[in-house]
């Protein structure tokens, strides 16, 4: 029996690689087929950027998803700002490439991430060459990458979203008490409210004054923004906004938000013009993956600066798509820093936080790199908490104006199932042990006062570390830390001034200053770690892994916060320097 379960085994493997083998086969052929993306270009004179997915900071390809879910309109996979940001670099370059179109969909992105990719349009610009915008909904994200366009088109029955920001909580202690669920909590910081949405049914005041200094500072940048775009004072554009002056089409080019309302025809007509194709020869667009591809790669030089990126939740172990493992990224710090061509790194961080015990692995890593070469952390969307636990150690730190950054702080979460066990399933446990507390930290049982105050002092000890961490990484007074600590979040701006972060600015800033501070900005290549696999193997990588947030999105739509929500606590494992829940601005 068993040599026939290893002959069917190694039937399966030896059909499986066949199969493999022959995909690989048949891809040589089709490319060997298609033609040059360059000579294609000469017949594409316009840059299609189609924002119909969510924003990673670096792809990740689904190719069996290029067409739509019949459950959804968003396709699956994900478009990478790094590589967006490719794409506009060389079409600014490329001498086929008259112009770009956003057309903006369904897509999902923080306001920091849309300021990296608004302000890689706007260096597009310099080139003399047009930027359109269309969309038939713009959302308020959506508006302010469009914003920065010649010309804004919208549809006559058209929708444009003007009416101010807001940030959503929800709360699960209705559902834990239904259940019969006692959550244990122990934090540091009246601002670290991560646990607040697990035991309260609203927000606490300290809670509430953070996010509306937060919102409001996000807020502001966005309208002086759109006004510099626009030439729309600012005064004049929190009026539309609170007086809801947008309802139609009409009222948006009215108020100057959008230059023309009229159909996707219309557009392309003006397109027609622009780039002399014929009146009745059809527009056929290039996509930005034909063009990121082409963008000059200077990977094999010894002058490099490396960009590791980090994105997701912190987690200990190794790393997986969303999450960033303290075994993983560790591991890519450490060849970074023993490789003599790499002279200066990155961290690209986007993440809200997670284990403490994985974020002060990390941080080790990225304080012992930087004793031989130059740290810069540039902040994306996110970098707080655990995030900015890693930052800590960098030598420069780089923040947009609307990073949601701090959070210094931590928090242990566990729970009694005790009740909900006996009451709700009939389930009851009994236990033996060798030592009066062998058990801590047990989910069918109540926590004693003396359990508490241990675990409580534990969490007082991180914090303290944390604080000791952010004073010497940024040459500060400790007892200053924990006034601006205490769990707070800050935006970029606020992070700036309260010292904790050194200069507002993107990616590129981060890289710069890197290859300065190193000596080599005059002749330096950029390398993104860690090195992706081919698109065929991160397709089957993905069927495995359980951490694909874009199923949530795409299949559960409008439930798939709540859903992340109860999973996250899962994997709350442990003392968490993790961001108040997730902050999503809309």
């Amino acid at each position: 029996m068993l040599k026939f379960i290893r002959q069917v085994l190694a039937t399966i493997v030896g059909i499986f690689l066949f199969t493999v083998f022959s995909f690989f086969s048949l891809l040589a052929v089709i490319a060997a087929l298609v033609p040059d993306r360059e000579a294609r270009l000469e017949e594409r004179p316009v840059l299609r950027i189609v924002l119909n997915k969510n924003i990673t900071e670096r792809e990740t390809d689904d190719i069996f998803g290029q067409f739509t879910s019949p459950f959804t309109s968003r396709e699956s996979g994900s478009l990478g700002l790094i590589e967006l940001r490719k794409s506009i670099k060389e079409a600014a370059r490329n001498n086929h490439i008259k112009g770009i179109l956003l057309d903006i969909r369904n897509f999902d992105a923080g306001m920091a991430q849309i300021e990296e990719l608004r302000n890689e349009i706007k260096t597009f610009k310099e080139s003399g060459k047009f930027v359109y915008a269309w969309s038939d909904n713009y959302s308020e994200a959506g508006y302010f990458l469009a914003s920065v366009a010649d010309k804004i088109f919208l549809p006559p029955i058209g929708d444009l979203e003007f009416n101010g920001l807001s940030s959503e909580v929800v709360f699960f202690k209705g559902t834990l008490d239904m259940l019969n669920v006692q959550p244990e909590i122990f934090r540091v910081g009246d601002y670290k409210s991560a646990i607040e949405t697990f035991t309260q049914k609203q927000m606490s005041e300290e809670n509430r004054e953070q996010m509306e200094v937060l919102l409001n500072s996000v807020y502001d940048d966005y309208l002086q923004k759109i006004s510099d775009a626009r030439g729309v004072e600012v005064s004049q554009l929190r009026n539309i906004a609170d007086s809801i002056l947008v309802q139609t089409a009409e009222d948006a080019q009215e108020y100057e938000l959008v230059t023309h309302v009229a159909y996707f025809d219309s557009l392309e007509s003006i397109i027609r013009e622009e780039t002399g194709i014929e009146k009745d020869k059809k527009v056929e667009y290039a996509r930005y993956d034909d063009l990121y591809d082409l963008f000059e790669r200077e990977n094999d030089g010894n002058r490099k600066v490396a960009v590791i990126v980090a994105e997701g939740s912190i987690e200990h172990g190794s790393g997986r798509r969303n999450i960033i493992g303290s075994h993983t990224f560790s591991e890519e710090i450490r060849k970074a820093r023993l490789d003599d061509d790499v002279k200066a790194i990155v961290l690209r961080i986007n993440s809200p936080g997670g284990s403490a015990l994985a974020s002060d692995l990390m941080w080790r890593e990225v304080e012992l790199t930087g004793r031989v070469k130059p740290v810069i952390a540039s902040m994306s969307d996110v970098a707080a908490s655990g995030g900015y636990y890693m930052a800590a150690a960098c030598d420069t730190i780089v923040a947009q104006p609307n990073t949601i950054t701090g959070s210094i702080g931590v928090f242990g979460l566990l729970v009694n199932l005790e009740e909900f066990l006996n009451n709700k399933l009939g389930i009851t446990t009994d236990r033996v042990k060798t030592n009066p507390m062998a058990d801590i930290g047990s989910a069918t049982r109540p926590m004693t006062e003396r359990e508490r105050g241990i675990i409580q002092k534990s969490v007082n000890k991180i914090y303290e570390d944390f604080l000791e961490v952010v004073a010497k990484g940024r040459d500060l007074d400790k007892e200053y830390v924990h006034s601006i600590a205490q769990g707070r979040v800050w935006s970029g701006i606020e992070a700036k001034e309260n010292k904790l972060s050194d200069v507002n600015g993107g990616l590129e800033d981060a890289i710069k200053i890197a290859a300065e501070k190193a000596g080599i900005e005059d002749d330096y290549s950029v390398v993104y770690l860690p090195e992706l696999p081919d698109a065929f193997l991160r397709q089957i990588l993905r069927a495995f892994d359980g951490s694909d947030g874009d199923a949530y999105d795409e299949h559960l739509g409008k439930f798939a916060p709540y859903v992340k929500s109860i999973i996250e606590l899962q994997k709350m494992e442990g003392v968490q320097a993790r961001m108040p829940y997730d902050i999503k601005i809309k």
